[in-house]
């Protein structure tokens, strides 16, 4: 539930977790990812360059694991799954951004 303009409650059109999901689990086995970003930083040669940040947030601990991206390409986004399987183990994903690939993908 959420509220909105004027004190009104309205349905959220987030998925509810189930209670497996939320208790008695290993962190990060269920999983949000998120892309924040473009964030801009001066380099080196004090050219402004752009980042993205890869969000993986935890259901059960409400841990986040933040992944730094150069760009916003499946390539990067692979890499930064790979980092982050190899440190926490093979989670069951939950994608909240997964429209937006599908558009990149079609498109």
């Amino acid at each position: 539930m959420q509220i909105v303009p004027g004190g009104r409650t309205k349905e959220s059109s987030y998925r509810k977790f189930t209670k497996r999901e939320k208790e008695g689990s290993v962190p990060y086995k269920f999983i949000g990812v998120d892309l924040a970003g473009p964030i801009k930083y001066p380099s080196k040669t004090k050219k402004e360059m752009k980042a993205h940040i890869m969000l993986y947030a935890s259901s059960v601990t409400q841990g986040i694991y933040l992944a730094l991206l150069p760009d916003q390409s499946a390539e990067e986004f692979l890499h930064s799954l790979k980092c982050f399987v190899a440190r926490r183990g093979h989670p069951r994903i939950f994608l909240t951004m997964g429209k937006l690939f599908l558009q990149q993908q079609s498109g």
